[in-house]
C-alpha cells in the first residue's frame, strides 16, 4: 500500500512540474502528442537497485506523457552526495558535465548554491488548494525570499522505537541516576 501511495504521489508532482515547467516557457505553444517535448531528470531514487520511481516515469511516459505530449527521460540516477556534485558541475559550466536538467531531485541544501534566479516559482502555477494537500511544515521548507522554489516530493519521518522487553526490565527495577 504504502508503494502504491509513493508511487502516485511521485507521478502527480512529476505531473505537476511538468505543466509548470511547460507554462513557464514564455511560449502560447500547445502540446503536441505526435511531436512530444523531452524533460530530462535527475533523481536519487534506485541507484543501486531497480527504481520504482523510474517504473513510474515509465507508465506516465506510456499513458498520460503520450497522450499530452510530453516526455521525461531520466539522465541520471545517483545518491544524494553525488547529484549536489553533479548538479553544481552542470550550473557552473565544468567542462565534461552533463548539462542542469529541467527536472532534479535534491534536498534543500542545494537551492542556495544554484542560485534561486536559476529555479522556477511554484507559486504562481498552484493554487491555494493544491498548496493546501502539502504538510505546511514540510511546504515552508521550499520557500526562499517568499518564492516556493521546491516541493517535498519525497519527506521521511524519524521515529523513536524501544523494545519492549527492556522497557519492561527497566519499568522494575529501581535507577538512580547521578549526574
Amino acid at each position: 500500500m504504502k508503494r502504491i501511495v509513493r508511487r502516485c504521489s511521485f507521478m502527480v508532482c512529476i505531473i505537476m512540474l511538468i505543466f509548470c515547467l511547460i507554462g513557464c516557457s514564455g511560449k502560447n505553444t500547445k502540446l503536441n502528442p505526435d511531436n512530444p517535448v523531452t524533460l530530462t531528470i535527475w533523481h536519487v531514487y534506485g541507484s543501486q537497485t531497480e527504481s520504482p520511481f523510474n517504473d513510474s516515469i515509465d507508465a506516465f511516459n506510456r499513458t498520460v506523457g503520450a497522450q499530452r505530449g510530453v516526455i521525461i527521460e531520466v539522465t541520471s540516477v545517483s545518491d544524494s552526495s553525488a547529484i549536489d556534485e553533479d548538479i553544481l558541475a552542470a550550473v557552473a559550466e565544468v567542462p565534461g558535465s552533463e548539462p542542469l536538467p529541467d527536472l532534479f531531485i535534491a534536498y534543500p541544501r542545494i537551492e542556495e548554491k544554484v542560485g534561486y534566479d536559476k529555479l522556477l516559482d511554484f507559486k504562481p502555477y498552484l493554487t491555494k488548494a493544491k498548496l493546501s494537500e502539502y504538510i505546511p511544515t514540510f511546504l515552508e521548507e521550499g520557500y526562499f525570499d517568499d518564492k516556493l522554489l521546491m516541493l517535498p516530493v519525497a519527506k521521511s519521518t524519524e521515529l523513536l522505537f524501544l523494545n519492549q522487553t527492556n522497557f519492561d526490565f527497566f519499568t522494575k527495577v529501581e535507577l538512580s541516576i547521578k549526574v
